[in-house]
C-alpha cells in the first residue's frame, strides 16, 4: 500500500478544486464518471470486497478443508479479499453459476439511489459531462435519472452496444461495461481479464474527450485496468481518482501516475455528489421529486377515471363485464400508499394492534422511510412481543438503517421464539455478524443456515 499525502503530495487534488474545474469546463472538454462498487455502498448494495467476504465464510461453513486448499492454491490473502473477488465468486458458484446470477439480483432488488445520486443525475442531464462508465450491475444511475429528472438516459448494457455510446451527445449516457445484471454480468476471471475488443475501442475514443473521474472504483478486476494502463502509456491524459482511504494499492498509483492524474480524498460519494450540487446550485431534491411525482400521480389518476367514467356508463354487458370487474377490483384494492394512509390514521386514534403496526411499518419500509418503519414495528413488538416474525421484519429495517448491533439482537431474539428452526433467521445473522467483524460467530450461523435449508429439502423430497 502507499501512503499518497506523503510520497506524492504534487499529486494530491482537494475535492473543492476538482468540482471548481469540473464547473468551469467549456464545451471542447468533458468530463465523465466511471463508477465502481464503492458508489452503491450507501443505496445498500455490498461491495466486491464485502461479497467476497462473505463468500469466503460461506465457502467455509460448506467446505473447511477444501476452501482452505482453495486459498492456499490461488495465494488469497484473506485480508485483502476483494482482489480475488472473481476467483472466489467461482469457486461460490462452482456447481452452478446461474446461481450467482440469481443470488446478486437479490441482493440489488429493490434498492433505490441514495441522495448523492440525485445530484449526479442533475449533472448528467444538464451539463455536458453526461457520461457514465460503470463496472456495476446495478440500475442506481438511471434510476436516479428516472426518478429525479424528466429526462431518459441511453443504457449500453452489452459490448455488442458499444458502438451507439458516442451516437448520443445530447442524452445522458450509462455505459456499463462488464453488462448489466439481467445480460449475465462478468464476474469470472476469465470474463474480467480483458476488456472486449468493442469497449477498447469505444473507451479510446471516449477518453479522447472526456477526463475520467474514478468514484468508488478499487481496480480489482484486470480488464479496465489493463486498458488504462496500456492507453496511458501511449496518451498525454489525465484523470482524477477520488479515493476514501490514506493508503491505495501500488497498482492504483501506478495507473494514475502514468496518466499524470490527482488524488482527490473525498467521505464518500453521497458527500462528494453534495459537494458537485452544492457549487451548482443544485438545492435539496425533495421538491422537484415531489414534483414530478405529483405530475405522474395526477396523469395516472386523469386517465384511470377516463376510462372508468366510459365503462361505468357503457350498456354493452358482454364486451365490458371484464373491465368493470378489473376497475372494481383496482379501486377495491387501493394502492399500497392508500392503505398506508388509512394505518397512519387508525394507529394514532390509538385504535391500532400489533399486526397494524406492523403493516404500517412494512409499508413504510417499502416506502424508504425506514426510521418511522422502525417506530412502526418497535410499537408492534411492544404491544406483542411473542411473534418472532416481528423482530425478523425490524432486522430488516435495521440494517438499512445500518444499526447492525440492534439488528442481530432482533435476529437472536427471533431465533430464540422460534426455537432456531428458520435457515433464514441464521442466514441474515450471520450476514450481519460478517459486516461487524465477527468472522467466528458468521461461519456459525451460515452453518447453521445450510443445515437448516436441507433438512427442508430433504423433507420436500
Amino acid at each position: 500500500m502507499v501512503n499518497i499525502s506523503n510520497e506524492y503530495p504534487n499529486r494530491v487534488c482537494s475535492a473543492k478544486r476538482l468540482i471548481d474545474t469540473v464547473k468551469d469546463c467549456k464545451e471542447d472538454k468533458q468530463y465523465c464518471f466511471v463508477l465502481g462498487a464503492g458508489a452503491s455502498v450507501e443505496s445498500g448494495i455490498p461491495t466486491g470486497v464485502q461479497l467476497a467476504q462473505q463468500w469466503l465464510e460461506e465457502l467455509k461453513a460448506f467446505e473447511p478443508e477444501m476452501t482452505t486448499k482453495f486459498i492456499e492454491d490461488k495465494g488469497i490473502d484473506t485480508n485483502n479479499s476483494g482482489e480475488f473477488y472473481s476467483q472466489i465468486y467461482e469457486q461460490r458458484f462452482r456447481t452452478d453459476l446461474s446461481q450467482g446470477y440469481i443470488t446478486l439480483q437479490k441482493i440489488m432488488a429493490k434498492r433505490n439511489p441514495s441522495c448523492g445520486y440525485y445530484h449526479l443525475a442533475k449533472i448528467l442531464t444538464e451539463t455536458t459531462s453526461n457520461l457514465v462508465i460503470t463496472t456495476n450491475f446495478d440500475n442506481l444511475v438511471e434510476d436516479s435519472i428516472f426518478i429525479f429528472t424528466d429526462k431518459r438516459p441511453v443504457i449500453i448494457t452489452h459490448e455488442l452496444l458499444a458502438k451507439y455510446t458516442n451516437m448520443f451527445r445530447n442524452k445522458p449516457i450509462i455505459a456499463k461495461i462488464h453488462r448489466d445484471l439481467m445480460f449475465f454480468p462478468k464476474n469470472t476471471s476469465a470474463e474480467c481479464r480483458a476488456l472486449d475488443l468493442e469497449w477498447t475501442n469505444i473507451l479510446k475514443t471516449i477518453f479522447e474527450k472526456y477526463i475520467p473521474i474514478f468514484i468508488g472504483y478499487g481496480g480489482n478486476d484486470g480488464s479496465l485496468m489493463n486498458f488504462l494502463n496500456d492507453y496511458a502509456s501511449s496518451k498525454d491524459k489525465t484523470l482524477y481518482w477520488c479515493h476514501r482511504d490514506i493508503e491505495l494499492t501500488k497498482r492504483i498509483v501506478e495507473t494514475v501516475n502514468r496518466f499524470n492524474g490527482y488524488f482527490v480524498k473525498i467521505d464518500g460519494f453521497d458527500e462528494l455528489m453534495f459537494l458537485f450540487g452544492d457549487e451548482f446550485g443544485h438545492g435539496r431534491g425533495d421538491e422537484p421529486i415531489k414534483d414530478i411525482a405529483d405530475f405522474r400521480i395526477k396523469s395516472y389518476k386523469e386517465q384511470f377515471d377516463k376510462i372508468s367514467a366510459k365503462y361505468s356508463s357503457s350498456t354493452s354487458l358482454s364486451e365490458v363485464a371484464s373491465v368493470k370487474e378489473a376497475i372494481q377490483s383496482i379501486q377495491k384494492n387501493a394502492p399500497n400508499k392508500q392503505w398506508l394512509i388509512e394505518l397512519e390514521k387508525k394507529t394514532e386514534k390509538g385504535d391500532g394492534d400489533a399486526e397494524d403496526f406492523s403493516k404500517k411499518g412494512g409499508l413504510l419500509h417499502y416506502f424508504s422511510q425506514f426510521e418511522e418503519a422502525a417506530k412502526a414495528k418497535e410499537k408492534a413488538i411492544e404491544l406483542d412481543s411473542k411473534k418472532h416474525e416481528y423482530l425478523s421484519s425490524l432486522a430488516t429495517t435495521y440494517e438499512a438503517l445500518h444499526r447492525y448491533d440492534e439488528a442481530i439482537t432482533c435476529l437472536t431474539n427471533a431465533i430464540n421464539l422460534n426455537n432456531g428452526e428458520k435457515a433464514e433467521y441464521f442466514s441474515q445473522r450471520g450476514r450481519l455478524y460478517l459486516i461487524a467483524g465477527k468472522e467466528e460467530e458468521s461461519q456459525q450461523d451460515l452453518k447453521k443456515a445450510d443445515e437448516l435449508g436441507a433438512k427442508i429439502v430433504s423433507k420436500e423430497t
